[in-house]
């Protein structure tokens, strides 16, 4: 009899410790598992981020031009658009969740512009003119990493099949200009910049 319970004890001290270790390490393979899923997403997330970057065209001031298809190719969700038009101008059409910083307040706004993808600037400027411009103040004067600019602006993206937000059917942007022309304080801390660097040292 003694010996009988002294058989079930052990086998019911035997039993638990089995169960628990069998419960933990399962429990540490599903976790390992999600980690190293979770890391590989991670991996093709920033792979995605930088692709449209590696692929812009250079221009003078530290930028790189891309295209609406480029920036679609990618996938929007791995850039940030940023419209650099008025207010009023963001209010009657835009792209859809684009982030909206007018030229004008660039030097107030750029301390809370998102770092972790590619910014790609845009307007409705011929030559892409006042984008063009707030990519190189973003960069020459504040030290904005990884700027873009989107070549044929706001109407060019739509065109190639991006999704716009428009607010009036027949919308007002065209008739209040494009806002090439700016007195804008952070365009002249750029040129400003721009004319130190250019300078000869003084002997």
């Amino acid at each position: 009899m003694q010996h009988a319970l002294r058989s079930r004890r052990g086998q019911s001290t035997v039993r638990v410790p089995r169960t628990i270790w069998s419960a933990l390490f399962l429990a540490a393979v599903l976790f390992a598992g999600g980690y190293l899923a979770g890391q590989g997403a991670e991996r093709v997330m920033a792979t995605d981020r930088y692709l449209l970057e590696r692929h812009a065209a250079p221009v003078p001031g530290g930028v790189g031009v891309v295209t609406p298809e480029q920036v679609l190719a990618v996938g929007t969700k791995n850039v940030h658009l940023v419209d650099v038009r008025s207010q009023e101008a963001f209010g009657l059409s835009h792209a859809t969740d684009a982030l909206s910083m007018p030229e004008s307040e660039m030097a107030s706004m750029v301390s809370s512009l998102p770092t972790d993808r590619p910014l790609v600037l845009y307007c409705t400027c011929p030559d892409d003119k006042t984008s063009l411009r707030a990519a190189r103040t973003l960069v020459g004067v504040f030290h904005v990493p990884h700027v873009l600019i989107l070549t044929g602006g706001l109407h060019a993206f739509e065109a190639a099949g991006g999704a716009v937000t428009t607010a009036e059917a027949d919308s007002g942007v065209e008739h209040q200009g494009c806002g090439c022309s700016t007195n804008a304080p952070a365009f002249k801390l750029w040129v400003v910049n721009e004319a130190e660097q250019s300078a000869p040292p003084q002997e």
